[in-house]
Protein backbone atom coordinates (compact mmCIF):
# COMPACT_ATOMS: atom_id res chain seq x y z
CA UNK A 1 0.00 0.00 0.00
CA UNK A 2 1.42 3.37 -0.98
CA UNK A 3 2.44 6.12 1.37
CA UNK A 4 -0.45 8.15 0.04
CA UNK A 5 -2.93 5.31 0.48
CA UNK A 6 -2.00 4.94 4.13
CA UNK A 7 -4.04 8.08 4.62
CA UNK A 8 -7.05 6.50 2.94
CA UNK A 9 -9.84 4.92 4.89
CA UNK A 10 -10.68 1.72 3.11
CA UNK A 11 -14.22 0.62 2.42
CA UNK A 12 -13.15 -3.02 2.42
CA UNK A 13 -12.78 -5.16 5.52
CA UNK A 14 -9.28 -6.25 6.34
CA UNK A 15 -7.51 -3.23 4.88
CA UNK A 16 -5.94 -0.58 7.04
CA UNK A 17 -8.69 1.66 8.31
CA UNK A 18 -8.71 4.81 10.36
CA UNK A 19 -11.43 4.33 12.91
CA UNK A 20 -12.59 7.65 14.17
CA UNK A 21 -15.62 6.86 16.24
CA UNK A 22 -18.12 8.43 18.47
CA UNK A 23 -21.17 6.78 19.77
CA UNK A 24 -22.84 10.17 19.52
CA UNK A 25 -24.51 9.50 16.20
CA UNK A 26 -25.16 6.47 14.03
CA UNK A 27 -23.82 6.37 10.49
CA UNK A 28 -26.15 8.18 8.20
CA UNK A 29 -26.23 10.18 4.99
CA UNK A 30 -24.03 13.25 4.93
CA UNK A 31 -26.81 15.80 5.26
CA UNK A 32 -28.13 14.14 8.40
CA UNK A 33 -24.67 13.83 9.93
CA UNK A 34 -23.95 17.48 9.37
CA UNK A 35 -27.32 18.50 10.77
CA UNK A 36 -26.64 16.57 13.95
CA UNK A 37 -23.16 17.99 14.31
CA UNK A 38 -24.40 21.56 14.02
CA UNK A 39 -26.33 20.95 17.23
CA UNK A 40 -23.16 20.09 19.14
CA UNK A 41 -21.52 23.01 20.98
CA UNK A 42 -17.86 22.53 20.28
CA UNK A 43 -17.27 25.65 22.34
CA UNK A 44 -17.06 23.29 25.30
CA UNK A 45 -13.53 22.65 24.12
CA UNK A 46 -12.43 25.74 25.99
CA UNK A 47 -13.24 24.15 29.34
CA UNK A 48 -9.65 23.02 29.55
CA UNK A 49 -7.32 25.72 30.85
CA UNK A 50 -4.78 27.16 28.45
CA UNK A 51 -1.19 26.40 29.31
CA UNK A 52 1.33 29.13 29.98
CA UNK A 53 4.30 28.42 27.78
CA UNK A 54 6.84 29.77 30.28
CA UNK A 55 6.00 27.15 32.90
CA UNK A 56 8.80 24.75 33.84
CA UNK A 57 7.71 21.31 34.95
CA UNK A 58 7.88 17.66 33.98
CA UNK A 59 5.33 16.27 31.54
CA UNK A 60 3.25 13.64 33.30
CA UNK A 61 1.55 10.71 31.62
CA UNK A 62 -2.21 10.29 31.88
CA UNK A 63 -1.89 6.58 31.11
CA UNK A 64 -0.45 3.79 33.25
CA UNK A 65 3.19 2.71 33.11
CA UNK A 66 2.48 -0.16 30.73
CA UNK A 67 0.59 2.20 28.45
CA UNK A 68 2.25 5.58 28.57
CA UNK A 69 1.73 8.64 26.48
CA UNK A 70 5.28 9.77 26.93
CA UNK A 71 7.46 12.74 26.20
CA UNK A 72 10.18 11.53 23.86
CA UNK A 73 13.32 13.44 23.00
CA UNK A 74 13.68 12.42 19.37
CA UNK A 75 16.57 13.62 17.29
CA UNK A 76 17.35 13.09 13.64
CA UNK A 77 20.56 13.21 11.68
CA UNK A 78 20.37 17.01 11.54
CA UNK A 79 20.60 17.19 15.33
CA UNK A 80 17.14 18.72 15.59
CA UNK A 81 15.25 18.01 18.80
CA UNK A 82 11.57 17.87 17.87
CA UNK A 83 10.65 18.61 21.48
CA UNK A 84 11.83 22.21 21.65
CA UNK A 85 9.39 22.82 24.49
CA UNK A 86 10.38 20.31 27.23
CA UNK A 87 7.17 20.96 29.18
CA UNK A 88 4.67 20.67 26.35
CA UNK A 89 6.49 18.61 23.70
CA UNK A 90 5.34 18.62 20.10
CA UNK A 91 5.92 14.87 19.77
CA UNK A 92 4.42 12.33 22.17
CA UNK A 93 4.43 8.57 21.76
CA UNK A 94 1.69 6.12 22.72
CA UNK A 95 3.40 2.86 23.61
CA UNK A 96 0.41 0.53 23.95
CA UNK A 97 -3.36 0.44 24.11
CA UNK A 98 -3.74 -0.84 27.66
CA UNK A 99 -6.72 0.51 29.64
CA UNK A 100 -6.47 3.78 31.52
CA UNK A 101 -5.96 3.67 35.26
CA UNK A 102 -6.94 7.30 35.85
CA UNK A 103 -10.39 8.02 37.26
CA UNK A 104 -10.86 10.64 34.53
CA UNK A 105 -10.61 10.33 30.78
CA UNK A 106 -9.67 13.11 28.36
CA UNK A 107 -8.32 13.46 24.84
CA UNK A 108 -4.72 12.19 24.47
CA UNK A 109 -3.94 15.53 22.81
CA UNK A 110 -4.48 17.35 26.12
CA UNK A 111 -1.22 17.88 28.01
CA UNK A 112 -1.03 16.72 31.61
CA UNK A 113 0.82 19.05 33.97
CA UNK A 114 0.77 18.02 37.63
CA UNK A 115 -2.48 16.10 37.04
CA UNK A 116 -4.07 19.17 35.47
CA UNK A 117 -5.00 18.78 31.84
CA UNK A 118 -4.25 21.79 29.66
CA UNK A 119 -4.44 22.82 26.04
CA UNK A 120 -1.26 24.31 24.62
CA UNK A 121 -1.48 27.47 22.50
CA UNK A 122 0.02 27.60 19.04
CA UNK A 123 3.17 29.68 18.70
CA UNK A 124 2.73 33.16 17.28
CA UNK A 125 5.27 32.44 14.55
CA UNK A 126 3.46 29.33 13.33
CA UNK A 127 0.05 30.99 13.60
CA UNK A 128 1.14 33.98 11.52
CA UNK A 129 2.99 31.95 8.88
CA UNK A 130 -0.06 29.70 8.48
CA UNK A 131 -2.38 32.69 8.20
CA UNK A 132 -0.06 34.14 5.55
CA UNK A 133 -0.24 30.82 3.72
CA UNK A 134 -4.04 30.94 3.84
CA UNK A 135 -4.02 34.39 2.28
CA UNK A 136 -1.67 33.22 -0.46
CA UNK A 137 -3.75 30.13 -1.17
CA UNK A 138 -7.10 31.92 -1.19
CA UNK A 139 -5.83 34.59 -3.58
CA UNK A 140 -4.04 32.21 -5.96
CA UNK A 141 -4.70 33.32 -9.58
CA UNK A 142 -3.42 30.10 -11.18
CA UNK A 143 -6.37 28.67 -13.17
CA UNK A 144 -4.99 25.11 -13.07
CA UNK A 145 -4.97 24.80 -9.28
CA UNK A 146 -7.00 27.66 -7.78
CA UNK A 147 -10.47 26.03 -8.13
CA UNK A 148 -9.23 22.93 -6.31
CA UNK A 149 -7.58 25.02 -3.60
CA UNK A 150 -10.84 26.88 -3.05
CA UNK A 151 -12.76 23.60 -2.82
CA UNK A 152 -10.24 22.13 -0.37
CA UNK A 153 -10.20 25.18 1.91
CA UNK A 154 -13.99 25.35 1.96
CA UNK A 155 -14.21 21.69 3.00
CA UNK A 156 -11.74 22.27 5.83
CA UNK A 157 -13.48 25.43 6.98
CA UNK A 158 -16.72 23.44 7.23
CA UNK A 159 -14.89 20.74 9.19
CA UNK A 160 -13.53 23.26 11.70
CA UNK A 161 -16.91 24.95 12.01
CA UNK A 162 -18.77 21.69 12.68
CA UNK A 163 -16.25 19.75 14.76
CA UNK A 164 -14.02 22.41 16.30
CA UNK A 165 -10.19 22.50 16.15
CA UNK A 166 -9.87 20.00 19.01
CA UNK A 167 -11.52 17.24 16.97
CA UNK A 168 -10.15 17.86 13.49
CA UNK A 169 -7.17 15.50 13.25
CA UNK A 170 -4.75 15.12 10.36
CA UNK A 171 -2.92 11.99 9.27
CA UNK A 172 0.66 13.06 8.59
CA UNK A 173 2.92 10.26 7.39
CA UNK A 174 5.32 12.33 5.30
CA UNK A 175 4.00 11.37 1.87
CA UNK A 176 3.31 14.00 -0.79
CA UNK A 177 -0.48 13.88 -0.39
CA UNK A 178 -0.14 14.08 3.39
CA UNK A 179 2.11 17.13 2.97
CA UNK A 180 -0.54 18.87 0.86
CA UNK A 181 -3.35 18.23 3.34
CA UNK A 182 -1.15 19.37 6.24
CA UNK A 183 -0.41 22.67 4.48
CA UNK A 184 -4.11 23.15 3.70
CA UNK A 185 -5.06 22.13 7.22
CA UNK A 186 -2.70 24.51 9.01
CA UNK A 187 -3.91 27.34 6.77
CA UNK A 188 -7.56 26.57 7.61
CA UNK A 189 -6.63 26.15 11.28
CA UNK A 190 -5.16 29.66 11.37
CA UNK A 191 -8.13 31.11 9.46
CA UNK A 192 -10.55 29.57 11.97
CA UNK A 193 -8.86 31.30 14.89
CA UNK A 194 -8.37 34.53 12.96
CA UNK A 195 -12.13 34.66 12.40
CA UNK A 196 -12.77 33.93 16.09
CA UNK A 197 -10.44 36.74 17.14
CA UNK A 198 -11.91 39.16 14.61
CA UNK A 199 -15.47 38.40 15.71
CA UNK A 200 -14.54 38.93 19.36
CA UNK A 201 -12.86 42.25 18.65
CA UNK A 202 -15.76 43.43 16.53
CA UNK A 203 -18.32 42.60 19.18
CA UNK A 204 -19.65 45.67 20.97
CA UNK A 205 -19.95 43.67 24.16
CA UNK A 206 -16.48 42.15 23.97
CA UNK A 207 -14.24 42.92 26.92
CA UNK A 208 -11.55 40.48 25.80
CA UNK A 209 -8.54 42.00 24.06
CA UNK A 210 -6.99 40.32 21.03
CA UNK A 211 -3.97 39.03 22.95
CA UNK A 212 -6.31 37.16 25.31
CA UNK A 213 -8.35 35.70 22.45
CA UNK A 214 -5.10 34.71 20.75
CA UNK A 215 -4.32 32.31 23.62
CA UNK A 216 -7.23 30.05 22.70
CA UNK A 217 -5.61 29.08 19.40
CA UNK A 218 -4.45 25.51 19.93
CA UNK A 219 -1.80 23.67 17.97
CA UNK A 220 -2.99 21.72 14.91
CA UNK A 221 -3.35 18.03 15.79
CA UNK A 222 -1.85 15.18 13.78
CA UNK A 223 -1.00 11.51 14.19
CA UNK A 224 1.68 9.17 12.88
CA UNK A 225 2.33 5.41 13.12
CA UNK A 226 5.93 4.39 13.71
CA UNK A 227 7.16 1.62 11.42
CA UNK A 228 10.53 -0.11 11.74
CA UNK A 229 10.61 -0.34 7.94
CA UNK A 230 10.12 3.39 7.48
CA UNK A 231 12.55 5.29 5.28
CA UNK A 232 14.80 7.32 7.64
CA UNK A 233 14.38 10.30 5.32
CA UNK A 234 10.62 10.15 5.79
CA UNK A 235 10.80 10.01 9.58
CA UNK A 236 13.30 12.86 9.68
CA UNK A 237 11.08 14.96 7.47
CA UNK A 238 8.00 14.28 9.62
CA UNK A 239 9.89 15.20 12.80
CA UNK A 240 11.28 18.40 11.33
CA UNK A 241 7.86 19.47 10.07
CA UNK A 242 6.18 18.83 13.42
CA UNK A 243 8.77 21.07 15.07
CA UNK A 244 8.77 23.77 12.39
CA UNK A 245 4.98 24.17 12.37
CA UNK A 246 4.56 23.69 16.13
CA UNK A 247 2.13 20.79 15.77
CA UNK A 248 0.73 18.46 18.43
CA UNK A 249 1.75 15.00 17.26
CA UNK A 250 0.54 11.73 18.75
CA UNK A 251 2.84 9.03 17.37
CA UNK A 252 1.87 5.41 17.93
CA UNK A 253 4.71 3.04 18.72
CA UNK A 254 5.56 0.07 16.53
CA UNK A 255 3.78 -2.22 18.97
CA UNK A 256 0.46 -0.45 18.50
CA UNK A 257 -1.73 -1.76 15.71
CA UNK A 258 -3.23 0.68 13.25
CA UNK A 259 -6.82 0.07 14.33
CA UNK A 260 -5.99 -0.23 18.04
CA UNK A 261 -4.09 3.03 18.07
CA UNK A 262 -6.87 4.94 16.42
CA UNK A 263 -9.41 3.42 18.78
CA UNK A 264 -7.51 5.12 21.61
CA UNK A 265 -8.09 8.50 19.99
CA UNK A 266 -11.73 7.75 19.34
CA UNK A 267 -12.68 6.36 22.73
CA UNK A 268 -10.82 9.05 24.68
CA UNK A 269 -11.93 12.11 22.72
CA UNK A 270 -13.35 13.99 25.70
CA UNK A 271 -12.67 17.72 25.48
CA UNK A 272 -12.56 18.10 29.24
CA UNK A 273 -11.86 15.43 31.88
CA UNK A 274 -14.80 13.07 32.23
CA UNK A 275 -15.19 10.35 34.86
CA UNK A 276 -14.08 7.04 33.43
CA UNK A 277 -17.06 5.38 35.09
CA UNK A 278 -19.41 7.51 32.96
CA UNK A 279 -17.81 6.63 29.62
CA UNK A 280 -20.41 3.94 28.93
CA UNK A 281 -23.24 6.46 29.04
CA UNK A 282 -21.43 9.66 28.02
CA UNK A 283 -20.05 9.26 24.51
CA UNK A 284 -16.83 10.93 23.39
CA UNK A 285 -16.96 13.97 21.14
CA UNK A 286 -17.26 13.16 17.40
CA UNK A 287 -14.12 13.49 15.30
CA UNK A 288 -13.28 14.47 11.75
CA UNK A 289 -10.21 12.97 10.16
CA UNK A 290 -8.42 14.86 7.40
CA UNK A 291 -7.00 12.46 4.81
CA UNK A 292 -5.00 12.60 1.60
CA UNK A 293 -7.35 10.34 -0.33
CA UNK A 294 -7.59 10.95 -4.09
CA UNK A 295 -10.01 9.33 -6.51
CA UNK A 296 -7.12 7.51 -8.18
CA UNK A 297 -6.13 5.77 -4.93
CA UNK A 298 -6.85 2.03 -4.88
CA UNK A 299 -9.07 2.29 -1.80
CA UNK A 300 -10.86 5.54 -2.58
CA UNK A 301 -14.05 3.70 -3.53
CA UNK A 302 -17.06 5.99 -3.79
CA UNK A 303 -15.96 8.42 -1.11
CA UNK A 304 -16.92 12.06 -1.27
CA UNK A 305 -15.14 15.07 0.20
CA UNK A 306 -17.29 14.52 3.31
CA UNK A 307 -17.68 10.78 3.69
CA UNK A 308 -19.22 9.06 6.73
CA UNK A 309 -17.49 5.85 7.73
CA UNK A 310 -18.60 2.49 6.40
CA UNK A 311 -21.39 0.63 8.18
CA UNK A 312 -19.03 -1.93 9.71
CA UNK A 313 -16.91 0.85 11.27
CA UNK A 314 -17.63 3.12 14.25
CA UNK A 315 -19.18 6.45 13.29
CA UNK A 316 -16.87 9.26 12.20
CA UNK A 317 -16.45 11.67 9.33
CA UNK A 318 -13.73 11.44 6.71
CA UNK A 319 -12.63 14.76 5.23
CA UNK A 320 -10.96 14.38 1.82
CA UNK A 321 -9.87 17.90 0.74
CA UNK A 322 -7.79 16.70 -2.24
CA UNK A 323 -10.16 13.99 -3.44
CA UNK A 324 -10.45 15.55 -6.91
CA UNK A 325 -6.76 16.35 -7.30
CA UNK A 326 -4.51 14.53 -9.75
CA UNK A 327 -0.86 13.63 -9.34
CA UNK A 328 -0.06 16.72 -11.40
CA UNK A 329 -2.13 18.97 -9.14
CA UNK A 330 -0.27 17.70 -6.06
CA UNK A 331 3.13 18.59 -7.47
CA UNK A 332 1.96 21.85 -9.05
CA UNK A 333 0.68 22.94 -5.63
CA UNK A 334 3.86 22.02 -3.76
CA UNK A 335 6.15 23.72 -6.25
CA UNK A 336 3.99 26.77 -6.90
CA UNK A 337 3.99 27.69 -3.21
CA UNK A 338 7.55 26.42 -2.63
CA UNK A 339 6.49 24.05 0.14
CA UNK A 340 8.87 21.50 1.71
CA UNK A 341 8.57 17.77 1.00
CA UNK A 342 10.59 14.61 1.61
CA UNK A 343 13.90 14.52 -0.28
CA UNK A 344 13.20 11.02 -1.61
CA UNK A 345 10.86 12.52 -4.18
CA UNK A 346 13.79 14.38 -5.73
CA UNK A 347 15.56 11.03 -6.07
CA UNK A 348 12.89 9.61 -8.36
CA UNK A 349 10.48 8.09 -5.84
CA UNK A 350 6.86 8.83 -6.76
CA UNK A 351 4.97 6.69 -4.23
CA UNK A 352 6.44 5.90 -0.82
CA UNK A 353 5.76 2.70 1.07
CA UNK A 354 8.45 0.96 3.14
CA UNK A 355 12.11 0.23 2.45
CA UNK A 356 11.09 -3.30 1.39
CA UNK A 357 8.49 -2.46 -1.23
CA UNK A 358 9.50 0.88 -2.73
CA UNK A 359 11.88 1.74 -5.56
CA UNK A 360 12.31 4.87 -7.66
CA UNK A 361 9.81 5.12 -10.49
CA UNK A 362 11.22 3.37 -13.60
CA UNK A 363 9.48 5.92 -15.83
CA UNK A 364 11.84 8.55 -14.38
CA UNK A 365 15.03 6.60 -15.05
CA UNK A 366 17.64 8.93 -16.52
CA UNK A 367 20.85 6.89 -16.68
CA UNK A 368 21.40 3.16 -16.24
CA UNK A 369 25.04 2.15 -15.93
CA UNK A 370 24.28 -1.41 -14.88
CA UNK A 371 21.56 -3.07 -16.92
CA UNK A 372 21.71 -6.21 -14.80
CA UNK A 373 20.64 -5.01 -11.37
CA UNK A 374 19.82 -1.36 -11.85
CA UNK A 375 22.63 -0.12 -9.60
CA UNK A 376 24.01 3.24 -10.57
CA UNK A 377 20.67 4.51 -11.90
CA UNK A 378 19.81 8.15 -11.72
CA UNK A 379 16.27 9.39 -11.84
CA UNK A 380 14.46 12.61 -12.58
CA UNK A 381 12.53 14.16 -9.67
CA UNK A 382 8.97 12.98 -9.01
CA UNK A 383 7.44 16.25 -10.20
CA UNK A 384 8.79 15.58 -13.71
CA UNK A 385 6.70 12.44 -14.21
CA UNK A 386 4.59 12.94 -17.33
CA UNK A 387 2.70 9.65 -17.27
CA UNK A 388 0.70 10.21 -14.09
CA UNK A 389 -0.72 6.69 -14.24
CA UNK A 390 2.84 5.47 -13.54
CA UNK A 391 2.77 7.03 -10.06
CA UNK A 392 2.99 3.62 -8.35
CA UNK A 393 5.21 1.92 -10.91
CA UNK A 394 8.08 1.86 -8.42
CA UNK A 395 6.15 -0.17 -5.89
CA UNK A 396 7.04 -3.85 -5.53
CA UNK A 397 3.88 -5.91 -5.75
CA UNK A 398 3.43 -8.64 -3.19
CA UNK A 399 3.43 -12.11 -4.64
CA UNK A 400 0.06 -13.77 -4.25
CA UNK A 401 0.11 -17.07 -2.41
CA UNK A 402 -0.96 -20.07 -4.45
CA UNK A 403 -4.13 -21.72 -3.19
Amino acid sequence: MSRECMSTLSDEKGNRSILISSRLFVLCPLIVAISLLELLPHGQAFKLPIAKTDTSAIFLSQRNKSSPTTEQSISNDTGLDVNANPVYPNWRTVASNSPLTSVNIVSPFAHNLDNTFVNVPWSEKSFQSSLDLYQSLSSCPDPFISPLIKEALESLEHAYRLYGPESVIGSFNGGKDAVVILELMRAAHAKYYHDQITAANDSENSDKPMDFMRTISLRPRVIYFNNKLEFPDVLNFVQQTVHEYDLDMIAFDEGVGFVDGLRILVNENYLSPSPLANSATTPPYPMAFVLGTRTTDPNAGKQGIFSPSSTWMPSFMRINPVLNWSYGHIWHFLRLFKLPYCALYDAGYTSLGTVLDTNPCPALKKIDTDLTNGEGCEYWPAYMLKEWDQERAGRIKKESKSK
